[in-house]
Formats: structure tokens, C-alpha cells, sequence
């Protein structure tokens, strides 16, 4: 628990520590050697924070319902991806295009509209270049599978 909220998954831990700010105080009840135990942590700013995208809210992004970050080893990790480049997914907005269409937490873009992602730079510009209406064609690899998905954003 965190401060009281139950903590059932690593995404729900994000989460909820993600509600918190840099000097911030917290409660966290643990289980130690099979002990409960109730710690106050301070949150500090990462040192290592990887950049995460902040798109305005005008652009395609909003529209599409994903949060992502550039791939680091660790991600690649979880995610059981076997590549070193690429734009992870982080969050899908629930009843979004992106949770419609059968985009996952996890799922590593590649490209956009046929322009490589190798870093959180080139997905925003790619990204920048489209419009509401637009349709976006993005290749997606998903563990070891890869897969093209169309999304058609709003008006």
C-alpha cells in the first residue's frame, strides 16, 4: 500500500508514485521477512529520468491515447523486447484508438508512417507532421512479433 491505496501491479505502482512530486512524503506498508512493515519515504527527482513525451494537446498523440518513453535496457527487459531503439508504449487511455485498435502497454514503435523510431526525437517529429483526420501506420513489435496497426485520428 501507498498511502493507504492497495498496490496490485507494478503498472499501479508507477502509477500512484507518479501522482507524487519530488519532496514529497509517503507511507508504504511492505511485507519483510515476512514481517509487515510500514516505512515514510521521501521522493526524490530520478537522476537517470528517461525523457517521456509531452505532446501538446492539439497533435495526433492526445487523439491516439498513449504515453511513451524511449526504450532503455531495463524496459527492454520487462517488455521481453530484444532491440536496443525504439519508443515504447508506457499507458493506453482507456476507450482510446490506440486501446481499440489492440495497441498494448509494452509495445515497441518502430516506425511512423514508415519513418524509423529509433529515439523519442524521431517519433515526436513523425508524429508532429500529422494532423486530426490524418490516418497514421504505425509498425509495432510486441515481444518478438512484429505487426502494422492503422489509426485513423479524429477531426
Amino acid at each position: 500500500r501507498i498511502d493507504g491505496a492497495l498496490v496490485d501491479s507494478p503498472n499501479k505502482l508507477s502509477r500512484l508514485i507518479g501522482t507524487l512530486t519530488p519532496g514529497a512524503r509517503a507511507k508504504i506498508d511492505v511485507i519483510r521477512d515476512l514481517k509487515p512493515l510500514t516505512l515514510t519515504i521521501l521522493l526524490t527527482e530520478r537522476r537517470d529520468a528517461a525523457a517521456v513525451s509531452t505532446t501538446p494537446p492539439a497533435r495526433a498523440e492526445v487523439k491516439l491515447g498513449i504515453e511513451v518513453q524511449e526504450l532503455t535496457p531495463s524496459l527492454a527487459e520487462k517488455f521481453k523486447l530484444r532491440e536496443a531503439k525504439g519508443v515504447v508504449i508506457m499507458r493506453i487511455e482507456p476507450n482510446s484508438l490506440a486501446q481499440a485498435e489492440g495497441l498494448h502497454e509494452g509495445d515497441l514503435i518502430k516506425e511512423v508512417n514508415r519513418v524509423e523510431t529509433a529515439s523519442l526525437a524521431d517519433y515526436s517529429a513523425a508524429i508532429s507532421k500529422t494532423r486530426r483526420g490524418d490516418t497514421i501506420l504505425l509498425r509495432v513489435l510486441r515481444e518478438t512479433r512484429a505487426f502494422y496497426v492503422v489509426l485513423k485520428t479524429s477531426d
